[in-house]
């Protein structure tokens, strides 16, 4: 009779371990290096490059973008990002996703600026203080977007911009 409660009671503690275990660990794919990530529905991670935001003329009428879009393309509509960086304080504040336009101008820049701007869920991922990630609330379809921090729905002059295209076939 002792053997069998032993046994049993080995096995629940087992089990009870295990399941703690389990529930501490994330199944959430993690970057190796600090960077802003866009990652596929099959776990794939593309790196998405900064690029200074710029003005294209004079105050009041100018507009602040980024003259040319990065190379990143992202064959896939189902994405969500991953954030890894020492400094993620100001991201709850001023995170933004937007589609982008092309606004051109006779005399002056022409420039890529956020046109629309994504509904995004920010969520820490458990046990990493330096790792967000960034899900957008609705499927994003073809064409080029721009994560970055605004206290606003534009860039800000001057400050980082990860923008990417979405083609898919």
């Amino acid at each position: 009779m002792h053997k069998s409660f032993l046994f049993k009671t080995i096995t629940i503690l087992f089990l009870i371990s295990k399941i703690f275990f389990l529930s501490s660990c994330s199944n959430e794919p993690k970057p190796e290096s600090f960077g802003w990530y866009a990652i596929t529905k099959s776990n794939e991670f593309i790196k998405l490059q900064p690029q200074k935001s710029e003005t294209d003329g004079w105050i009041p009428t100018w507009y602040i973008g980024i003259p040319r879009l990065s190379k990143i393309v992202i064959p896939d509509t189902s994405i969500y990002f991953i954030i890894y960086d020492n400094d993620v304080s100001n991201l709850s504040q001023g995170l933004k996703l937007s589609s982008l336009k092309y606004r051109t101008h006779t005399e002056r820049k022409n420039l890529f600026v956020p046109e629309e701007s994504i509904s995004i869920e920010i969520v820490p991922i458990k046990n990493e203080s330096s790792m967000y990630k960034i899900i957008p609330t609705e499927q994003l379809s073809n064409g080029s977007y721009a994560l970055y921090i605004s206290n606003n729905e534009q860039f800000v002059r001057g400050s980082l911009v990860f923008d990417f295209t979405i083609t898919t076939n």
